[in-house]
């Protein structure tokens, strides 16, 4: 990839026969990656703040090697009544949730649960107490806070819990083989990278054009 981008940057800058070294090409492979799957997640869901909860988000081909699930094992916790927690940090790589299933236990029995209730935690106004989503069974309220799932569950368990997720991209090196399906993109997005930080005029209307912001 390194040889590709010095090639994409002489392509562009045929006068100034600039060295670029591996170092810095990988620098800007790299942002270019995080960027340029950042912009495709967005503009595939519709997403506008990446900081937002998205309770069920599907990713186009492009980004499914990026896509993974695990298992989370939730903890309890009793305050004013049972909340089970589980922290999406653990899980590697995370970047966005995409869904869930729980695994419930009622009863004697569990079962795994998909019909779930998705909102932002309102901190003013505890979970459990809150009429309007009053946690069920097969039909269990989940609350976004920060990075963590919290699962008010009063007459109810949550031995499990299942997350479906967008990871981190892993980091181009000089061995490492990137197998993200838009290589040659990554590469142009580097190399006006590149060119916006020799000051290039012509970076930001080629950047526009992969609906990357410089400045993420």
């Amino acid at each position: 990839m390194i040889v590709k981008l010095k090639a994409k940057l002489n392509s562009l800058d045929t006068g100034s026969n600039r060295t670029v070294r591996p170092e810095m090409a990988l620098l800007f492979l790299n942002d270019s990656y995080l960027k340029l799957s950042r912009a495709k997640y967005k503009a595939s869901s519709g997403i506008v703040d990446d900081t937002a909860f998205q309770a069920n988000q599907q990713v186009t081909d492009e980004l499914n090697h990026l896509t993974t699930s695990s298992y989370i094992t939730p903890v309890i916790s009793s305050d004013p009544e049972p909340v089970y927690s589980a922290d999406l940090t653990t899980l590697t790589r995370y970047r966005y949730h995409l869904r869930s299933k729980i695994n419930i236990g009622y009863k004697g029995k569990t079962k795994w649960v998909t019909d779930i209730n998705y909102h932002t935690l309102n901190t003013s106004n505890p979970a459990t107490l809150d009429p309007f989503n009053r946690p069920e069974p097969l039909n269990p309220t989940v609350y976004f806070e920060g990075n963590k799932l919290l699962i008010p569950a009063k007459d109810f368990t949550v031995p499990n819990y299942y997350v479906t997720y967008m990871q981190f991209p892993e980091t181009i090196t000089q061995v490492s083989n990137c197998i993200a399906p838009f290589i040659d993109e990554i590469v142009d997005v580097a190399a006006f990278l590149i060119l916006e930080s020799w000051g290039d005029p012509r970076a930001q209307t080629l950047l526009t054009a992969y609906k990357v912001v410089s400045g993420e």
